[in-house]
């Protein structure tokens, strides 16, 4: 399997392959990784927890309605396993790219900055992303468009 790490405490990117996760995608990919890589007492909101992004089993192939993937993390509500589903293109660019999880972790030096997270067939880079603060997703994805196009994917939260 090929997991995508970021580093957000260096703003590192980097490629592993990963045998230990076999058979998993989608829900159960994040929900293991989550329970085998952060300690169980660990804070939701420390540098401990991470947040796994993993396409499903059929994301990517022609079969219809497959574009799915999973967001998982300790919650800061329950303190257990949260996971959440969502569609759209930015799970078949994913799986595309042979990207089985993104897997952030770490904390960024300095909490103010902003950082866009770019993933291409390049490979991962990090990109100052101030231009972007206070906006709406609706306003975020179209600045977004304007210099990546509409053929991307978008992961945005605001």
């Amino acid at each position: 399997m090929k997991f995508l790490r970021v580093d957000m405490s260096k703003l590192t990117c980097s490629y592993e392959e990963n045998t230990d996760y076999e058979g998993l995608a989608g829900r159960a990919l994040p929900s293991t990784i989550v329970s085998r890589e952060i300690p169980p007492n660990a804070h939701p909101l420390h540098e401990e927890n991470k947040l796994i992004i993993a396409p499903g089993f059929l994301t990517g192939t022609p079969a219809p309605s497959t574009g799915r993937f999973s967001i998982g993390s300790k919650s800061p509500l329950t303190r257990g396993i949260k996971e959440c589903n969502s569609g759209g293109v930015t799970g078949h660019k994913l799986a595309c790219l042979g990207i089985d999880a993104v897997i952030i972790e770490g904390k960024p030096k300095n909490e103010d900055e902003l950082h866009l997270l770019h993933i291409s067939k390049e490979g991962a880079t990090f990109t100052p992303a101030e231009n972007l603060r206070g906006l709406g997703n609706y306003e975020t994805v179209a600045k977004l468009t304007e210099t990546y196009g509409a053929k991307v994917g978008y992961l945005t939260i605001g």
